[in-house]
């Protein structure tokens, strides 16, 4: 496996879009799990899982492909601040993830037997730690790359989508209420 290499500028400021897009949903899916839950059902799960997963992928994940951008491309000492090594849970979490998410397989149905379809627990976990991560990659951006995430959460704030209110918590994390 070839090593990861940064991406060009301007493809991490054109990233940093869906970088808070999916910040945005993963606040959403907390803040209105409930809401989600009681429309879609199981979908909520599905819908917390898969940002938690996009996420924590970026933030802490070993590229797969040349393709993908991650958190350490923006801030130059972010694998060093941001040790995954720490995190005893991660490599089990994003195996559930992946598993759970994906194609129907015998490892997906003896997770479910051994009591792995409910979520809970994990996210106590889980969420506080993405939470902290969220806020020290947002917080150390570049100012640059902070008014490209703010612009995006401007422009969504104006539309009348539902989660908008969780956007605010956003804005003020960059420094920009």
């Amino acid at each position: 496996m070839t090593r990861h290499k940064k991406h060009d500028p301007h493809d991490l400021v054109d990233a940093l879009e869906h970088v808070a897009y999916e910040i945005w949903k993963y606040k959403q899916s907390v803040a209105h799990y409930g809401q989600i839950l009681h429309a879609g059902g199981d979908a909520a799960i599905e819908f917390r899982v898969l940002h938690h997963r996009v996420l924590l992928e970026f933030f802490y994940g070993r590229p797969k492909h040349q393709d993908n951008i991650v958190a350490w491309e923006y801030i130059h000492d972010w694998q060093r601040t941001q040790d995954v090594k720490k995190l005893t849970w991660f490599d089990d979490y994003m195996q559930r993830c992946h598993t759970m998410l994906a194609h129907i397989s015998k490892t997906r149905s003896e997770m479910a037997k051994r009591g792995l379809k409910d979520w809970g627990n994990a996210w106590q976990v889980v969420e506080p730690q993405l939470d902290q991560t969220i806020c020290n990659f947002l917080s150390g951006l570049a100012n640059d790359h902070k008014d490209t995430c703010l612009k995006w959460v401007t422009e969504w704030s104006k539309g009348r989508h539902p989660g908008n209110d969780v956007l605010a918590s956003l804005a003020a994390i960059l420094g920009r209420p």
